[in-house]
């Protein structure tokens, strides 16, 4: 399925693609910016509430969202639409929210097979279609040995890359916090003090819902992985642990919440 925009800017939805319909200029959207370009073309021109936008792209999945997430992911789109020739595409409600401008024109076309409508057959497939035969091709010439000698030297790549990554990934020192009740609040990443509050909030609901408090002498450990797809939710793990009487904690109960579904463990 797509969405055609003033009948010249196509948005499908199965890849999350952004492209000109005329020259096929693609850009691929993150999954944020998937979501909220659908939920604009969606919404039939009304206005569309901030508050409404953090709940549907990010808390729904179980991340944690703010406005300046927002904000940046709505110049995305507008820099975008920009380039592939509509200039005036979203409009700012000052402390509101946001809407499609009054005359943007906004297609919704069900066609199943539109994914290979769309490439055609220009230049691009015709050079796609010669390189797999090729490929292909080379495939059946080449010996045993060479395919065994090329698939070492690419696990060799792929053990060197996560060297790096490691050596160079983010840093995961703790932060830790006091909530209200006393309870220690660990979590994974620096947050400002809105980002703050709204994983405050998802811990005390968490809690909640499973009969449990904050006081002194537990630690809550919090972290969340974010959505690799449009429509699956985010990873969160939530570990609740109580400490002895030398303050070490002794027992943990963990809660994994991942795609609306809840495990205990």
């Amino acid at each position: 399925m797509r969405y055609i925009i003033n009948s010249s800017i196509a948005f499908r939805v199965e890849d999350g693609a952004l492209y000109r319909i005329e020259s096929n200029d693609t850009v691929v959207l993150p999954i944020p910016a998937q979501r909220l370009l659908l939920i604009i073309l969606e919404s039939g021109g009304s206005i569309l509430r901030r508050e409404f936008l953090l709940q549907e792209v990010w808390d729904k999945f179980g991340l944690v969202g703010s406005n300046n997430n927002l904000n940046q992911y709505l110049s995305l789109l507008r820099r975008t639409v920009s380039a592939f020739g509509c200039e005036e595409f979203i409009e700012t409600i000052p402390k509101v929210g946001i809407k499609i401008i009054d005359g943007v024109q906004i297609e919704r076309d069900n066609t199943e097979n539109a994914l290979s409508q769309d490439s055609g057959e220009n230049d691009n497939v015709i050079e796609t279609r010669l390189f797999t035969h090729y490929t292909k091709g080379l495939f059946r010439i080449w010996s045993l040995k060479n395919i065994m000698a090329f698939s070492l030297l690419l696990i060799v790549l792929i053990f060197l890359s996560v060297i790096v990554h490691v050596k160079t990934g983010v840093d995961q020192t703790p932060v830790t916090s006091t909530l209200k009740g006393g309870c220690h609040l660990v979590l994974y990443s620096e947050l400002n003090s809105q980002q703050y509050e709204r994983i405050s909030a998802k811990v005390n609901d968490y809690l909640k819902k499973n009969d449990k408090s904050c006081h002194p002498g537990v630690t809550i450990y919090f972290d969340d992985i974010s959505s690799q797809s449009l429509y699956g939710k985010g990873r969160t793990l939530l570990s609740y642990c109580e400490s002895d009487k030398k303050g070490i904690n002794d027992v943990c109960l963990n809660y994994f919440f991942g795609d609306g579904l809840h495990y205990d463990k």
